[in-house]
């Protein structure tokens, strides 16, 4: 791994059973198309565009939620040990991969 992908994977670490916190992250995709979620580990959410995620999953190795857009339902997994979020589409398609890291700002 190189020490970039490392340095951005040791922004997601955190340990969920010492604390839990409010994470504010941007995931951006290989052609700069940005999308930022807010993830409180605390109460197990999800929030994107202001609407909370389905089926939230959070442990210490990975993040994973649906996020229904327009009455179809899109996956979400981001491994926490490298910031990498995998999307599947409701074709079940796996698109660009994108590469998260903690917002500089609150959107």
């Amino acid at each position: 791994m190189s020490p970039i992908k490392k340095y951005m994977a040791s922004l997601l670490l955190i340990p969920l059973h010492a604390y839990a916190e409010k994470i504010d992250l941007v995931c951006t995709n290989k052609t700069n198309f940005s999308v930022n979620f807010e993830i409180d580990t605390s109460h197990n959410t999800v929030i994107f565009n202001g609407k909370y995620a389905r089926n939230v999953f959070i442990d210490n190795g990975s993040i994973s939620f649906y996020i229904d857009s327009q009455g179809k339902e899109w996956f979400h997994r981001i491994n926490r040990n490298t910031g990498d979020m995998a999307v599947q589409s409701p074709d079940k398609v796996w698109l660009s991969p994108y590469m998260c890291q903690k917002a500089k700002q609150k959107f």
